[in-house]
């Protein structure tokens, strides 16, 4: 995703990225089939996920602003 998405935000010259991914309450959801002594494991990683992309995406794309809204 990291390169894909980089390589388009170089292609168009894209200055500004916005994630916008209101999904309410998935990743809670996500996180009920958790074994109970690991709850919360499933939301955890996919936000650590979540910001390894965004900050590959900036390494990538010196000065590319982010706007990362909604959860």
């Amino acid at each position: 995703m990291r390169e894909t998405l980089s390589t388009v935000i170089k292609e168009y010259g894209v200055a500004v990225y916005r994630q916008d991914a209101n999904m309410p309450d998935y990743y809670r959801k996500a996180s009920s089939d958790d074994p109970p002594d690991r709850r919360g494991m499933g939301e955890s990683l996919h936000i650590a996920g979540l910001y390894k992309l965004l900050d590959g995406l900036l390494e990538d794309n010196p000065g590319l602003v982010m706007d990362n809204c909604a959860r």
